[in-house]
Parts: C-alpha cells; structure tokens; sequence
C-alpha cells in the first residue's frame, strides 16, 4: 500500500509501503519499485539467542504504575538461583551454534536488577568463560539508577554493558509516580549518578508517559540535561483518553524541536524515530513489534520460562518450566509463534490489512495489547495512533532535510546501531 504525503517543505513524495522506498510523487513508477531490491524480510534472528533474566522479585522503589506489581510480578522476594541461569545460558550458546550465528543478548531484569549485583556478576564471568567461540556477547540490563557504586559501574563499563534507566524527566513528573518505600522521590539520586558516571557508560534513559507526565518536551530536555542522548519514550498503557490527547499534542511540539536541532546538525537519539528510520534507510521488514517468543524469552526468578518479561507470573506468556525438556518447549514455541505471527501485522489483524506501515509497525507490544484488550494479538487505538504519527514524521525528516544534512543523521543512527 502506498501512502502520499507532502513534507514540510510543501514537496510531494510517496511512500511504497510493500517495497520500503520512498519517491518524488512525479516519478514513482511500481515496475521500477518491483524491480529493485528486495527489502530485507526477517533480519531478526528466530531461534532462541537473547535471554532476560529475572534475577529478583524485589524494588527498593514502588513505582504506582509497574507493570511488575512495584517488582514482586506473582511472587514477592524471589531469587534466581544460579544454576538456572547457567543452564539457560548453556542452551542459547547451543542453539546460536547449532544456528551457525555469532551473537547473544543478556539483558539483567527484576524486580531491581542491581540489587543482587553479585549474581551478576557470577553470571557475566561464567558467560565469558565458556565463549570459547568468540560470539559477541551483549549485555544489558534495566535499572532505576539508585543503586550505582564505582564498583558497579566499572564492572558494567569493562563488560561493555548498555544501562536503560528509567527516567520521568521533570522532578515533578518522575517524584510523583517513582518513589522509594517510604515515600521519598528518587529523582535527586538518579540524576546526581547519572551526571556522576554518564560518561563511563552507554546510557539510556526511558520516560514513561503517563497521567500525570504529559510534557515530554520538558522532560527529554531535561534527561538530555542530565547528559543522557539516548531516550525511549514509553506509554503508560493505561493513561487516559484525554491525558494521551494532551501528550500527543505535547508529542507533535517535540517532534518539532527535535527537526529544528537535527537541521542543525545537533544530533542525538529519540528511539522512537531513530529505530523507523534505520528500517526505512535498510528496506528492513518487520512483522512483530519485538521478537519475544521467537528469538527472545525471559527466565522469571523461580526458574520459568515467559516469552516476554512484562507477562511474567501471567499464564497468557508462560512456555514452559525449566526441566530436562525445556530446550525442546522452546524451540516449539519459537517455530509455532513464527507461524501465528506470519509475514506481517495485517495478515493477522483485519483492521491492519491496507496500513501502509504494516511492514515497519509490526503491530503492538504484546503485553499492551494484553494489557487492554485481553488479547496479545488484537490492536490498541491509542498505540496505533502514536506508531502511525511517528512514521509520518520518520518520512518527512528523511524528504525535507538536506542531502547532506540526511546523509550526516543517518550516518549518526547506524552508527549507534553498532
């Protein structure tokens, strides 16, 4: 399907949807598009090579809207034990050889991850001793970014790890939803380590929009304040119709600072539209929203197996327990989610058939839609008005910047893709 659109600078350009390319509207031409090649279909990997690990059901924060019951999911003060990891580890270095490929993801989750640093550590120096073939190891993990010492920080630094912290922004908005126990905000110390140790780690820091954190635009520019260029912008499932209404339009002013600063040449990374653009640029295919079920699955801390972290202790996300035949389970769970979520979105969800950005969206998270409909494969009004949003503005910073000034971000985003 195709979709027409003018850009800013009152240009006329289609974009062919099927194909992944973008033309002056007086010289498209289908045979043309037919004939070029192919758009990269499945770059993602669809056998089991990235793990989240639960390591606890534990927070010493109460965030009101964790989607984790304040990090205790079904089973409050529940820890890893070490050999569960150790097998689960064992298996994805099994299956990315058996797959010939060379690449696995870790990412560390809880609860609050940092709280049992030492298995952390345990489990990152037994991953290192037993890569005997080199892969390329990426380690992550999501945190609230209270907890950072120098040790732990020059452990995450040696071991190359990319550290998400969670971030409202402004004090007030991030104070009101994400407190300590006793009811303290935990703005002041996030922000005091992020300033301290931003330049020793690849930080993220992710804002979660919600019913009472709107103004996104003061709140990127105060996560880029603090020293953080890299910022995911998440919606709170459950916020309102008219508080999502406000942030769209809060959205839309931000979406115009961020042209102005890239036509500047002031670059930096708002993921929900560096990410669209690396798949227009590569002709990349997507046919899920992420690849949780397939190549991702989550270890929750007693030692089960969830195909996504946000359905742990959720009977809609179990696979399977870990036992002598969990290899097996998810590998038949990798290969029937493949065929439930086929070619693309709209081959599964009607309303989706004709969206021209059916190949980029890949529908909505699973656990969003879960979250409001009670169907993991169904579609989220408001999700689907943000995704469709972000990939007009995505067309019309690739059709209204400069040539010179396109070539220099998309140089800038594939270079943080590496």
């Amino acid at each position: 399907m195709n979709y027409e659109f003018k850009n800013r600078n009152n240009e006329d350009f289609i974009f062919d949807g099927d194909n992944i390319i973008i033309f002056d509207k007086d010289k498209y031409d289908e045979k043309v598009a037919l004939e070029l090649c192919k758009p990269i279909d499945g770059f993602r990997t669809k056998y089991f090579s990235h793990v989240a690990l639960i390591l606890n059901n534990n927070c010493n924060l109460g965030c009101e809207y964790c989607y984790a019951n304040q990090g205790n999911y079904d089973k409050a003060g529940n820890v890893m034990n070490f050999d569960t990891a150790k097998k689960v580890i064992d298996q994805m270095f099994q299956n990315v050889e058996k797959n010939k490929g060379n690449k696995l993801g870790i990412t560390f989750f809880g609860g609050e991850p940092l709280l049992q640093f030492g298995l952390i550590k345990k489990i990152v120096e037994y991953v290192n001793s037993v890569n005997k073939h080199n892969y390329h190891i990426a380690y992550s993990t999501i945190t609230n970014g209270t907890l950072f010492t120098d040790e732990i920080i020059d452990f995450l630094k040696k071991n190359n790890f990319v550290v998400t912290v969670s971030l409202d922004g402004t004090k007030e908005a991030h104070d009101k939803m994400r407190k300590f126990k006793d009811g303290r905000g935990s703005f002041d110390v996030i922000a005091q380590n992020v300033r301290k140790y931003k330049n020793q780690l690849t930080l993220k820091g992710r804002l979660t929009v919600n019913d009472y954190n709107t103004n996104v635009v003061d709140s990127v520019l105060q996560i880029r304040d603090l020293g953080i260029d890299n910022i995911i912008v998440g919606v709170d499932a459950n916020i309102s119709d008219e508080n999502f209404k406000i942030f769209m339009e809060n959205y839309k002013e931000l979406m115009e600072i961020y042209f102005n600063d890239l036509k500047n040449e002031k670059f930096y990374c708002i993921e929900n539209i560096t990410f669209n653009l690396a798949k227009i640029v590569t002709r990349r295919r997507v046919s899920s929203h992420c690849n949780a079920g397939r190549a991702y699955f989550t270890i929750s801390a007693d030692g089960k197996v969830y195909d996504c972290h946000r359905l742990v202790g959720i009977e809609e996300g179990y696979v399977c327990d870990i036992d002598c035949e969990f290899a097996e389970k998810i590998d038949c769970y990798s290969k029937k989610m493949d065929e439930t979520i086929k070619q693309n979105v709209g081959e599964r969800i009607s309303s989706c058939k004709n969206c021209s950005f059916k190949y980029l969206c890949g529908g909505m998270c699973y656990h969003q839609a879960y979250t409001v409909n009670g169907k993991r494969f169904s579609k989220v009004s408001k999700g689907c008005l943000l995704i469709t949003y972000e990939m007009k503005v995505v067309l019309d910073i690739i059709t209204s910047l400069s040539v010179e000034q396109r070539k220099k971000f998309i140089s800038y985003v594939m270079g943080l893709e590496k």
